[in-house]
């Protein structure tokens, strides 16, 4: 199959302070490989009468296994999976299709991940004929559960 549609975003602001990280430090890749998966469940999914499987892939065995088990002992995963396990019960979606690829054959994400780095790499040749979209940024609104206080009359 041919992609039709991809993104590379750069982390913003917003992203290193929800996540006290701090840019160029490697201790948050799986949290930002599972806010990936997150950002994909808005971009992508849409709200239908029938089921919708997620097929994911991924070299982060970490942020596999928080979005497969939608929980995780590391806070931050946990808030994201949060978010995702709100999309599994509203919209009728099975995570069940997750899969490992080994890390130096996930070329395409890779290249993706990097188109901001100090020194970036280019956008895939086999992208060249798909649509690149820009998701929305992760600022306080995009999150619709993590930080949702409940309201009592």
């Amino acid at each position: 199959f041919a992609p039709v549609e991809y993104f590379g975003v750069e982390l913003s602001e917003h992203d290193l302070r929800r996540y006290s990280a701090k840019r160029g430090v490697s201790d948050h890749i799986t949290i930002w490989e599972a806010l990936t998966f997150l950002v994909c469940v808005r971009v992508w999914l849409v709200s239908s009468a029938t089921p919708q499987v997620i097929r994911l892939k991924s070299d982060s065995l970490g942020a596999l296994r928080a979005m497969m088990k939608l929980s995780s002992p590391n806070r931050f995963l946990n808030y994201i999976a949060m978010e995702v396990a709100h999309h599994v019960a509203l919209e009728d979606i099975d995570t069940s299709c997750l899969g490992h690829i080994p890390g130096d054959s996930n070329v395409v994400a890779d290249s993706l991940s990097r188109l901001y780095s100090p020194a970036p790499k280019s956008v895939p040749d086999c992208l060249a004929k798909a649509k690149r979209i820009h998701p929305p940024e992760r600022t306080p609104e995009f999150y619709r559960i993590w930080n949702r206080r409940p309201t009592y009359k």
